[in-house]
C-alpha cells in the first residue's frame, strides 16, 4: 500500500538521519548538514511553479509515484539550510523503501476508497478530502488497529504533491510499530522532528 510505503519512505528518512546524529547533539547534527550543503555547488534557481488547489473531481483516478516531496513550515534558518541538504539524498532513500519514478500507484475512486499498488502489493483503504482546505486524512488498519494520516494534496503543476507532518507521522509509527518505539536513534530522530515543527515529508505523483 502506498501509505505504507510513505509510512517507510519516513521511517527510512528518520532513520538514515539517525546514523550520522548517534553521537551528535540536535543542534550539532544540523549544523553538520547545513555544513554539507553549503559545500555542495551552488543550486540552479529554479522556476516557482505554481501550487493550485485541487477539486474532488480532479483527485480521483489513479496516480504514479515520481519523485519525494519535501517542506518546510517553520522559521527555523539552521534547519531550513539542513534540510536542503537532506532533500539532496531523498530519491536514494525512498528508492530503498521500494519507491521510484513509475513504480507505485495511489487510486482515488468516487466512493471514498483509496486504492494502492507498488509491485505485487496491493491493499485498499478508505480517505476523505476537503477541497477548501486540501486536507486530505487516508486511513488503514495494521494488527487489527486503525491509524488515520492527515496531510495535504495540491496541484503544482500537473504533479500532484501528497504531504505529511513528518513528526506526527514518525509517531504514528512507533504506535504501530513496538521495534520503531523501542529504537533508541528512531526516538532521538522524533525528538529533532518534535524540536523542529513544520517538516513534512510525502511524495510528488503524475497521471
Amino acid at each position: 500500500m502506498i501509505m505504507r510505503k510513505v509510512i517507510m519512505m519516513i521511517a527510512a528518512v528518520v532513520m538514515f538521519s539517525s546514523q550520522a546524529a548517534q553521537a551528535q547533539s540536535l543542534d550539532s547534527f544540523l549544523r553538520m548538514l547545513s555544513k554539507s550543503t553549503q559545500e555542495s555547488e551552488t543550486e540552479a534557481k529554479s522556476t516557482p511553479v505554481k501550487v493550485v488547489k485541487l477539486s474532488s473531481d480532479k483527485l480521483r483516478g489513479t496516480w504514479t509515484y515520481s519523485a519525494p516531496a519535501l517542506k518546510y513550515d517553520g522559521d527555523d534558518m539552521l534547519a531550513t539550510i539542513a534540510l536542503k541538504g537532506v532533500e539532496s539524498y531523498l530519491p536514494s532513500i525512498y528508492a530503498k523503501a521500494g519507491l521510484r519514478d513509475g513504480v507505485g500507484t495511489l487510486t482515488f475512486t468516487r466512493n471514498r476508497e483509496v486504492h494502492a499498488a507498488a509491485g505485487d502489493r496491493k491493499v485498499s483503504g478508505t480517505y476523505s478530502f476537503n477541497s477548501r482546505s486540501s486536507e486530505i486524512v487516508i486511513s488503514t488498519k495494521h494488527d487489527g488497529k486503525s491509524f488515520s494520516f492527515r496531510g495535504t494534496v495540491q496541484m503544482e503543476g500537473e504533479v500532484l504533491v501528497l504531504l505529511f507532518d513528518a513528526s506526527e507521522t514518525a509517531d504514528l509509527i512507533m504506535k504501530m510499530s513496538s521495534e520503531a518505539a523501542q529504537n533508541d536513534t528512531f526516538k532521538m530522530m522524533k525528538s529533532i522532528l518534535d524540536k523542529y515543527p513544520g517538516i513534512k515529508l510525502g511524495c510528488k505523483m503524475k497521471r
